[in-house]
């Protein structure tokens, strides 16, 4: 666990981390902890597509990303998810309902398909060439942020939709 965190840590120094996360990096954090700060620091991280699919593939139980909703090249359905990451190859149909929140970052070539009900407010975050299919339903708020223009959506209902380009992007 520890050369994991170390190699984690070191990579994300060279890549220009700030001080205060150095400081705050401890030794000893379990993957649980990592996927936390993954979230954490997820704008950091998508704009130095770090760590990498691979890596993620290779250092991390499927089972514990799953529980996680960090879904590399998986196929799967989540419901109410308070986040979620939706990366590589992946095809992913997500449901909101009753007064759930959550906030959904898709990238790669992903799809999702996102469905919000009875009063949840969604946030999806679209990167790369991900496409995204939505629907907002009852008194719902569904919101897409295209930061590609490559991405495509497709909205059903009344969904908002907002460009901000370059968030994303390493200078």
């Amino acid at each position: 666990m520890d050369k994991l965190n170390e190699t984690l840590r070191n990579k994300a120094i060279e890549l220009g981390l700030c001080d205060e996360w150095q400081n705050a990096w401890k030794d000893g954090w379990d993957k649980n902890i990592l996927i936390r700060k993954f979230y954490d620091g997820i704008d950091f991280c998508l704009s130095n597509n770090y760590p990498s699919n691979d890596f993620i593939k290779e250092n991390f139980d499927r089972t514990l990303l799953i529980w996680n909703n960090v879904l590399v090249d998986e196929k799967l359905s989540i419901l109410n998810a308070k986040d979620a990451a939706i990366l590589g190859g992946s095809k992913v149909i997500a449901r909101y309902n009753y007064r759930a929140h959550g906030r959904i970052y898709i990238k790669d070539n992903a799809t999702l398909d996102v469905t919000a009900h009875n009063n949840s407010f969604v946030i999806v975050h679209i990167l790369g060439n991900a496409k995204v299919i939505a629907r907002c339903h009852d008194n719902s708020t569904l919101v897409l942020i295209k930061h590609s223009k490559q991405c495509r959506i497709a909205c059903f209902g009344s969904v908002a939709v907002k460009e901000e380009y370059g968030l994303y992007e390493n200078p």
